[in-house]
């Protein structure tokens, strides 16, 4: 959170639209900075992360974010070690395995979305 902090006393004066972090803890911090300063987010600048995590939901506002498949992820990693482990002297041929995030639009960049009614579930958008 303190990187999200220290970022916005960087880039402040030059009026930034939008802040892009790299994570969602990132963005938290961005966001508390924000809030300290008094600039309105997203009215003044549009504040998103990356990874979807808990807290992202839970700040005021809440933070627009890229949702990872973590269980995806998690199930493609476990197969293919299994098939590594079931043919450790076996080269095998590589492959490349696409999982497509998900955008999660909340308030931090969506002006009124809360206001409208918007949740995540109505939100989420599949992105790739």
């Amino acid at each position: 959170m303190e990187w999200g902090r220290a970022a916005v006393d960087l880039v402040w004066d030059a009026r930034p639209d939008a802040l892009v972090c790299a994570n969602d803890l990132i963005a938290v911090g961005a966001l508390q900075r924000l809030q300290q300063l008094g600039a309105d987010v997203p009215g003044d600048v549009a504040v998103t992360g990356f990874d979807d995590i808990p807290m992202a939901a839970l700040a005021a506002p809440g933070i627009t974010t890229v949702r990872q498949p973590v269980a995806e992820l998690a199930a493609e990693a476990t197969q293919l070690l299994s098939r590594r482990l079931a043919a450790p002297d076996t080269e095998g041929p590589q492959r490349a395995i696409r999982l497509a995030p998900e955008l999660v639009v909340r308030e931090s960049s969506a002006p009124g979305a809360a206001k409208r009614g918007v949740d995540e579930a109505d939100a989420a958008v599949p992105v790739g």
